[in-house]
C-alpha cells in the first residue's frame, strides 16, 4: 500500500516544474524596449525631420527584434551573437552621428 507515495507511472505523468531563466527574460524585455525606441525614433525622423538617420534606426530596430522568425533569418545569413552585437553598436553610433542638430 502506498501511503502518499507516487508509483513510477504517476511520476512520469506529472510535469516537471522548471524555474524561468530571469536573465533570458530580462534580455528579451530589453531587446523589445530597444527595438521599440529605435523604431519610434526612425518614424519621427522619417516624418518630421526627413533625415537619413531613420535608415540606420530602422535597421537597428529590425536587427534587435527578439522574434523567433527574425532571429532565424539572421542565423541563416551567418550572423552570430557577437556579430549581431557589433552591428547593433555600429548602427546605433551611425544613427547618433546622422541625427540633425540645430
Amino acid at each position: 500500500m502506498n501511503h502518499g507515495q507516487f508509483t513510477t507511472k504517476e511520476k512520469e505523468i506529472q510535469p516537471q516544474k522548471q524555474k524561468p531563466d530571469i536573465g533570458k527574460i530580462l534580455f528579451t524585455v530589453m531587446m523589445w524596449c530597444l527595438s521599440s525606441i529605435m523604431l519610434v525614433g526612425a518614424l519621427i525622423y522619417l516624418f518630421s525631420e526627413t533625415s537619413i538617420a531613420c535608415v540606420p534606426m530602422a535597421l537597428f530596430a529590425v536587427c534587435a527584434l527578439p522574434s523567433k522568425s527574425v532571429q532565424d533569418f539572421l542565423k541563416s545569413k551567418g550572423l552570430s551573437a557577437y556579430g549581431k552585437a557589433v552591428i547593433l553598436v555600429v548602427l546605433f553610433l551611425v544613427s547618433l552621428w546622422l541625427v540633425p542638430t540645430k
